[in-house]
């Protein structure tokens, strides 16, 4: 299975494909039936120590529930880990990447208009330039900053 994580997000959660990050992940947990424990529709049910049943259900719900944060974990790479590791629910975890990616504070959106400035094709190939500025307007528009891709495409080059 942790195989099947790395093919669906492609690569690890990094300062430039949050975006794109975000769409693979949902997607995959989705499809691995996992996304209401991220959302917290999935509510850890109540645990009567005396109803076999319920101490089962308890605690499958909880190694869902642990399954979804190490799926989480494994595609957050290493300067965003320190953001997660203290979160034992999906929901926390995500939530926290998401508040750091989408916040809208000033500081954050500077941030990332002095990457737009500071992009360089260099000896990257044209469709990975392109990928490049456009995960950083998905970012921008994150944060409620509208850039058309194609005005930061000409202004770098």
């Amino acid at each position: 299975m942790v195989e099947s994580v790395a093919l669906i997000t492609g690569k690890k959660l990094d300062k430039l494909n949050y975006s794109v990050w975000k769409f693979h992940m949902k997607t995959f947990l989705l499809g691995q039936g996992l996304w209401e424990f991220v959302t917290g529709k999935e509510e850890e049910p109540i645990v009567d120590t005396t109803n076999q049943a319920s101490v089962l259900a308890h605690k499958e719900w909880r190694k869902r529930s642990f399954q979804a944060v190490h799926y989480i974990a494994l595609t957050v790479g290493g300067s965003y880990i320190g953001h997660i590791q203290d979160c034992y629910s999906s929901k926390k975890a995500w939530d926290a990447l998401a508040n750091l990616f989408q916040s809208g504070t000033e500081a954050r959106k500077l941030q990332l208009l002095q990457q737009c400035n500071s992009i360089k094709k260099g000896s990257m190939c044209i469709n990975d330039f392109v990928n490049q500025i456009k995960s950083l307007a998905d970012q921008l528009a994150c944060v409620k900053v509208v850039v058309d891709p194609t005005v930061l495409i000409g202004t770098t080059l």
